[in-house]
């Protein structure tokens, strides 16, 4: 059972990359801020079903940096499922941590339009509500007043609280995941949309063309795309008959191959970028820090249909190849390992680890602390 669930949400801007004040260096905005508030929509579930929360904004925020918090009722949700960030330019990523109820989601928007749409939510959380939980109970879905922001230039803006959200547990249609969620897919490809509660007669509403919608079964309806299609965060309604509706924005929920053997990287949950794929990506090796604790993780996820033959090249200037790996990924498969893991052998700091694969595939970095399970997004670079 979760204790309490609190988000964690904090952006890194292209600006903020190159010199990120520290909380305590950061300045008031003097002036007040303008309009935009950032919200928890309101949702309706029935107890055993899957909600996603929608943290969205009013009005255009580019969001170089920020604190987001969000608590949810423990006799409501009791686990965690999945994680999706969105931009507008497909470039926001990070790495998020789930610990003793616990979510902290750190992300990167290198090209700095994260949070420059309303249309779509920044930031969606896909939860599990208990089977146990009472129909017609209310939670709210509100961020804590402490939550804030900080611009391009490092000023500190002022959160504008808003309406909470409220999650009821009722209805009858839950939407738990759409796979393929995330990747571009040609017309004829089936999409699978996997929940329960789903009557013979309910209605499919999506923004993209299909061929055919079929309700297979109580927890199954199959769509046959009409076009070409990419799959991150397409809104996907589900109506039953007697009014009950559900929305959800598609993303990859990729399956993971095992797990790292490093308690820190193993209880991290990347999140990809939309626009950034590649047959070649590098990363490097980070320092361990002080306390010698600091370890450097790669993940590396699969959008395609077709399957990614992966080589890894551990090298630095001066020796070259020091060491290699093979490893292949199915669609719709991923992979998380400390760097060394991947080798089975410890690299020093300023190794590069080079990325070779035979598709364009996901790619993401990051530091994990193993004594506070802090952890820290790392830009991967094409070469």
């Amino acid at each position: 059972m979760l204790q309490s669930t609190k988000i964690m949400l904090t952006a890194l801007g292209a600006v903020s990359l190159l010199n990120y004040p520290a909380a305590a260096q950061q300045k008031r905005n003097p002036a007040p801020a303008v309009g935009s508030e950032i919200r928890v929509l309101d949702e309706t579930q029935p107890a055993g079903g899957t909600v996603q929360l929608k943290v969205s904004l009013t009005e255009p925020k580019p969001i170089s940096s920020g604190t987001k918090r969000l608590v949810l009722d423990p006799f409501a949700v009791d686990e965690i499922l999945g994680i999706s960030l969105w931009s507008p330019l497909g470039d926001v990523f990070g790495v998020a941590r789930v610990t003793d109820g616990n979510l902290s989601v750190n992300a990167i928007s290198p090209l700095g339009s994260f949070g420059t749409v309303v249309d779509y939510p920044i930031l969606t959380v896909a939860a599990h509500i208990r089977t146990d939980a009472i129909a017609g109970m209310t939670f709210p879905l509100s961020l804590d007043p402490s939550s804030s922001f900080v611009d391009s230039l490092g000023l500190v803006e002022p959160f504008l609280p808003s309406k909470p959200g409220i999650l009821t547990i009722g209805g009858s249609a839950s939407i738990h995941n759409v796979i393929p969620g995330g990747g571009i897919w040609p017309a004829g490809t089936q999409i699978r949309i996997v929940g329960s509660g789903f009557d013979p007669a309910a209605r499919i509403r999506t923004k993209f063309k299909t061929k055919s919608a079929k309700v297979v079964s109580p927890s199954e309806i199959q769509l046959v795309l009409g076009e070409t299609v990419e799959m991150d965060a397409q809104k996907i309604s589900v109506t039953n008959p007697n009014k009950d509706s559900v929305d959800y924005y598609s993303y990859l929920r990729a399956i993971p191959q095992g797990a790292s053997l490093q308690p820190a990287v193993a209880a991290a949950h990347p999140i990809f970028p939309r626009s950034f794929k590649a047959t070649q990506a590098r990363t490097a090796q980070q320092a361990q820090g002080a306390t010698g604790t600091v370890l450097t993780a790669l993940a590396i996820q699969n959008s395609n249909a077709a399957t990614a033959e992966i080589r890894l090249e551990a090298w630095t200037p001066a020796s070259g190849v020091l060491a290699q790996a093979a490893l292949t990924l199915a669609s719709g498969e991923s992979i998380t390992r400390e760097l060394g893991e991947y080798f089975q052998t410890k690299l020093s700091a300023g190794t590069q680890v080079r990325v070779i694969a035979t598709v364009p595939v996901q790619v993401v970095s990051f530091t994990a602390d193993a004594a506070t399970g802090e952890l820290r997004p790392l830009m991967p670079v094409p070469f």
